[in-house]
């Protein structure tokens, strides 16, 4: 899936769940580290997209997104993904980042309070149990 971003396309690894994603738990959005991109998430994403939905965007520059001229740090990484979660239309997420993707994230709740319920913080892809027993409490 490709949505806009204030620096062209953002690409997103996308999992949902059977039922559609519709009434299920709160979305997570997973965020790589430097020379990552979304595709890392890949079976961390298919085991918690059975639930909720899951979208694991290649950051702005990253894997098959577009990229800004300069770059843009860690502000301009969160605002992009900002961008395509409003394109979502997505009310409140949980934030999964590793790295660079957790500083992204730590960036992202400070800017949109509102819309981040959760920031949680992993090593390279994680464990989905670990991971949705952090992010279920």
């Amino acid at each position: 899936m490709y949505l806009d971003c204030r620096y062209g396309q953002l690409h997103l690894l996308v999992a949902i769940p059977p039922s559609g994603g519709f009434g299920e738990g709160t979305p997570v959005v997973c965020l790589h580290d430097h020379g990552g991109c979304g595709a890392d998430f890949r079976p961390l994403a298919e085991a918690l997209g059975q639930d909720r939905p899951v979208y694991a965007p290649d950051l702005p520059g990253c894997g098959a997104s577009d990229g800004p001229a300069a770059a843009p740090g860690e502000a301009g990484l969160a605002a992009a993904v900002a961008d395509a979660l409003e394109e979502l239309r997505l009310r409140s997420v949980d934030l999964l980042g590793a790295g660079l993707g957790e500083r992204v994230a730590r960036e992202l709740a400070r800017a949109r309070p509102g819309l981040v319920r959760r920031v949680v913080a992993i090593g390279a892809a994680g464990d989905a149990t670990r991971v949705r027993a952090a992010l279920d409490r």
